[in-house]
């Protein structure tokens, strides 16, 4: 029945097909949902998506690759990233990986990148990650990565980032540097907490002096 009202003209029937596909390991299921993401309607090939990760399709891989590199429409680009984040495929995490890396690739793609692989893949981007965040330090034109990567990095409780937050408290952007106490915050170095010290005992510092009071106040 399913199959059959995919093959309607509605896209918005296609696409509740499809929904309702992913509940089976049939073949046939699974070619139709490998089929949904040739589709001309973007709801479709969005469906498509989502039945391959509740699914775990491992044949659909291709095709949410393929969606990744060249879907014209910016939500199934992104939604295919979060799909092959959760794929447990070597060669296509370590494609996620280079992108992080690929100083060609927008900035956008390199942040969904390091979001979709940095909840169960940290150990793999975090050289380049720590790279990519060192270079936005130093070029104002990378500002929103700067901060997209420093409200990532605030979330986690990793020692190899007190060097970031280091850096990020040391830096003169006062939200940069309030970015690096988030992650003091989060994470207690040894190392850094001079620094957040010294914030608090500043009068000049304004706000970031009665964040970083705040802050040490937690201990």
């Amino acid at each position: 029945v399913l199959a059959g009202i995919y093959e309607d003209g509605d896209p918005v029937l296609r696409a509740a097909a499809v929904n309702g596909l992913a509940e089976y390991k049939e073949s046939e299921a699974v070619s139709l949902i490998i089929a949904a993401f040739r589709d001309s309607n973007y709801k479709v090939r969005l469906e498509a998506l989502d039945a391959t990760e509740r699914g775990k399709i491992a044949e659909a891989v291709p095709s949410v690759a393929y969606r990744a590199k060249t879907d014209p429409v910016e939500a199934v680009k992104m939604r295919a990233f979060e799909v092959l984040g959760s794929v447990n495929d070597a060669e296509t995490l370590s494609w996620l990986a280079g992108l992080v890396r690929d100083d060609k690739s927008s900035d956008k793609i390199r942040m969904k990148a390091v979001t979709v692989l940095g909840k169960d893949h940290f150990d793999l981007i975090y050289p380049d990650l720590e790279a990519l965040v060192m270079q936005s330090l130093k070029d104002d034109k990378k500002t929103w990565i700067r901060y997209e990567c420093g409200k990532f990095l605030s979330k986690k409780n990793d020692g190899r980032i007190s060097s970031i937050a280091s850096a990020y408290i040391q830096h003169k952007d006062p939200a940069t540097k309030s970015l690096g106490m988030d992650m003091f915050d989060t994470n207690r170095f040894a190392d850094v907490r001079p620094l957040v010290e010294a914030i608090a005992a500043n009068d000049k510092m304004g706000a970031l002096q009665s964040r970083a009071k705040k802050i040490l106040e937690k201990e």
